[in-house]
């Protein structure tokens, strides 16, 4: 039903009446929906208007699933530059190293994924960085600083999964 509505809605000459709340869920809607296109416009004139970690974190994977990753990796920077929240920030640095590596750049994904790690805090986001860094230092023979990184996981995950991930890693 959202979809039909949203897709009645736009394009036509209500989006011209809706406030940036409303254009923002309608962006979010589009997103949902896989009309990625669609969505990055709507969402960038609601973020326009006013600014949300929500609405960045919108556009990011706006682009990112229509497989637009320097957009999505740049798009997710902004985010963690702009955020003051410690979770949302460790969030948007692990979905831009993701978005660098489906790129191919490796150098860069490390490098987002060691600042993501860098954030403080038990944040899944933080444990999937770490891991997704230790598997990409042993794809590279980096088997020293991978076994670091395990070190890392076991002192900060405890008993949880991310423990054995690593470890099979």
């Amino acid at each position: 039903a959202a979809h039909r509505a949203a897709r009645a809605i736009d394009p036509g000459p209500l989006v011209a009446r809706l406030s940036p709340a409303q254009i923002a869920m309608l962006g979010q809607t589009m997103q949902t929906h896989r009309h990625y296109e669609r969505a990055v416009a709507l969402l960038e004139a609601a973020l326009r208007h006013v600014y949300s970690d929500e609405l960045q974190y919108a556009l990011g994977g706006s682009y990112f699933g229509d497989e637009k990753y320097e957009e999505a990796q740049a798009t997710y920077v902004r985010g963690a530059q702009a955020t003051k929240d410690a979770s949302q920030k460790a969030t948007f640095l692990w979905h831009a190293a993701r978005a660098a590596q489906l790129r191919g750049d490796d150098a860069t994904g490390e490098n987002l994924m060691t600042r993501t790690i860098a954030v403080k805090g038990n944040f899944p986001s933080r444990k999937a960085a770490l891991r997704q860094r230790l598997r990409t230092r042993m794809k590279q023979g980096r088997v020293r600083e991978a076994a670091s990184d395990l070190a890392l996981i076991r002192r900060i995950a405890g008993n949880e999964r991310s423990v054995l991930d690593g470890a099979l890693a």
